[in-house]
């Protein structure tokens, strides 16, 4: 489910597999609910269409002291404050679900491994963060009114329902080819029309109105990234009886393959895994390593004050004392402006109002990466 109403899907890149698109602006000031394009009027229940409330996101839910709820482990973290409010931002600042948990985000340092790492790291307000992640809450007039999605230039803005978003083609390495008045097309933002050839030869685009990106050289096809071997410089895709693409490489990118899509990603430099290692993770000295989409993430641990231990092939950033079971069985909740989340298995209270927001609220998804209810900051 997403938290926009409602998202273009998009056949993005720069961070997001080829399918989905969102929002943004910029100023210096700490976002209110104005500047981020929602009515004060708006009532969590305009937004459970697309994402499902739990009674633990309303201001009503139970509060457990500092802490958030118990947990078996008792230790206390204590981040470094700069990770919380780069995790808080990147997780709340846009209408889509998050990439991760806020406690997951924290715990790994997950801003130091994600696209444009060095611009989200210090971004100190949505608008700042919307800026790096090219989407966002929009806070332009929609000139068509209250209806459609259309063409600014080259950013797409999604005028219907609360939050109005946007999605910014040109810094993705595309163009956006709506019509200027309303349209209903589910692919805005298209790639360059003079691609290397798709990289499967039983593939011929003219053929099909829609196919997955996949990752190829520019002199033709070659192994993907995610099967272990090197990064390709191209996601090529079919789209209308074309073959599209987005030249990953003139982004200071590298494209990586994932099953149901290809994307332009930041280049890491710690090697890549094979797809049967996929989401498996293992300690090297302070560093949790990942297989993340193919390739190997390193994440400090020590950078929030945790160390990285691992138990029966399971390994996490924890805090002395606690568990990797510790860190799954605790669930983030809300209590009115309280976001209770999970640091290394112990409890952790973010006051949303600290970074701009209204209140914090939790949502439900099926997605396994959260676990069940995973909390944001909001500004309704």
């Amino acid at each position: 489910m997403n938290r926009a109403l409602p998202i273009v899907a998009v056949l993005a890149l720069a961070g997001v597999v080829l399918n989905f698109a969102a929002c943004s602006s910029s100023s210096d000031a700490p976002p209110s609910t104005a500047e981020a394009g929602v009515d004060e009027a708006s009532t969590p229940s305009a937004l459970s269409k697309y994402r499902m409330p739990t009674e633990a996101g309303s201001s009503e839910g139970i509060r457990f002291g500092e802490g958030g709820a118990p947990t078996a482990c008792a230790a206390k973290p204590s981040p470094n404050a700069d990770i919380v409010r780069a995790c808080v931002l990147r997780t709340s600042c846009i209408p889509d679900e998050p990439p991760y948990k806020i406690s997951d985000c924290i715990s790994q340092n997950l801003v130091a491994n994600g696209d444009n790492s060095a611009c989200v790291k210090t971004a100190v307000t949505c608008n700042a963060m919307n800026e790096c992640l090219d989407q966002g809450f929009n806070t332009k007039e929609c000139k068509y009114g209250d209806h459609g999605t259309h063409c600014y230039d080259d950013v797409i803005i999604n005028c219907d329902g609360t939050p109005r978003s946007y999605y910014d083609c040109k810094k993705s390495g595309k163009t956006c080819f709506l019509d200027e008045d309303a349209s209903t097309t589910r692919f805005p933002c298209l790639g360059d029309f003079a691609p290397p050839p798709y990289p499967d030869p039983t593939i011929d685009c003219s053929q099909w109105n829609s196919y997955p990106a996949r990752c190829t050289a520019a002199g033709g096809p070659g192994p993907e990234a995610g099967g272990g071997g090197p990064a390709k410089e191209w996601a090529v895709y079919c789209y209308s009886g074309l073959t599209l693409g987005v030249n990953c490489s003139a982004l200071g990118k590298e494209c990586v393959q994932f099953p149901d899509g290809a994307e332009c990603r930041d280049k890491l430099g710690a090697g890549y895994c094979t797809p049967q290692n996929e989401g498996k993770q293992s300690c090297s000295g302070s560093s949790l390593v990942a297989c993340n989409g193919g390739r190997n993430e390193k994440r400090d641990c020590s950078a929030t004050g945790l160390k990285c231990i691992s138990a029966d092939d399971k390994a996490d950033c924890l805090l002395a004392g606690c568990t990797v079971d510790d860190a799954e069985k605790c669930q983030e909740s809300c209590d009115g402006p309280y976001a209770n989340v999970c640091v290394g298995g112990g409890r952790q209270v973010i006051d949303c109002r600290d970074y701009g927001f209204r209140r914090c609220q939790a949502y439900t998804s099926s997605a396994e990466k959260y676990g069940g209810d995973y909390a944001v900051c909001v500004f309704f």
